[in-house]
């Protein structure tokens, strides 16, 4: 995976927000060069080829849709991803001006929301495997809960609306949460399934430190996936924490070991 990032300065006086998302981006293992106007940036191009540009909706010398369309238009830049980063206090994009970009970030974004929905967004496309996870797949991303929370996590995943599976190494075997078109469409862990399965999940994620990993599923697989929820991530993480306040305090995850599979 290419990990280079070019990021366009703004003429907005917003350097401190996207000095954060430079920061953010960096943590999570991006090569992030800084480019002070839409110019240089082209400069930039010319000489290598980043993953993605991101540039905020007004740059010091031109729109961020001018330097949309000078990458879109040259045959050897094409591959570059683009991404528009609205910043605090300009304006919204018009639709003209999205539909140039391949990823546009909400407004409100936090940089550490852009930089998982960035690291999401360039992650390649695994190969089609045979059943509904290989475990000797490569992940499109990997981490650890508590440098990303859990909920944040799910929801963003489900925010993609594309099919993925989400491991989570939980006590004992590993815990499957797999998503389709914005929803949580099934949930394994041991014995447990569904609801069942994302409480307990969601329960042993709260302590942080477990590893993930993230995968996108071809439609061979997605087709294979057991439909056990269907539910919208807020919703169903809503629901659960609600059920884990309602527990008993000190009430053991339901997990008993003994797998039957994911």
């Amino acid at each position: 995976m290419n990990r280079r990032l070019l990021l366009v300065e703004s003429r907005s006086g917003t350097a401190g927000a996207l000095d954060a998302l430079r920061r953010s981006l960096a943590a999570d293992g991006f090569e992030v060069e800084v480019a002070p106007d839409g110019f240089y940036a082209t400069q930039v191009l010319e000489r290598r080829r980043p993953a993605a540009v991101l540039a905020p909706v007004r740059l010091p010398d031109m729109e961020a849709a001018e330097l949309a369309q000078i990458l879109s238009s040259d045959p050897e830049l094409r591959a570059v991803r683009r991404i528009l980063v609205p910043l605090p206090g300009e304006p919204l994009p018009d639709a003209a001006t999205a539909a140039r970009f391949d990823l546009v970030l909400p407004p409100e974004t936090t940089p550490q929301q852009a930089a998982f929905r960035i690291h999401l967004a360039l992650a390649p496309e695994p190969a089609p495997a045979p059943g509904a996870i290989e475990p000797g797949a490569p992940p499109s991303l990997s981490g650890t809960l508590g440098a990303v929370d859990f909920a944040q996590l799910a929801q963003l995943l489900a925010e993609s609306r594309l099919a993925g599976v989400l491991g989570v190494g939980m006590p004992g075997e590993e815990a499957f949460v797999y998503f389709d078109r914005g929803e949580v469409v099934h949930c394994a862990w041991g014995a447990l399934r569904g609801r069942e399965a994302f409480r307990e999940i969601l329960r042993g994620a709260l302590s942080g430190g477990a590893p993930f990993r993230y995968r996108r599923l071809g439609l061979p697989e997605a087709f294979r996936v057991p439909k056990t929820l269907g539910l919208p991530a807020q919703r169903l993480l809503l629901d659960s924490a609600v059920e884990l306040d309602q527990s008993t305090a000190g009430e053991p995850p339901a997990h008993r070991g003994g797998s039957t599979g994911a």
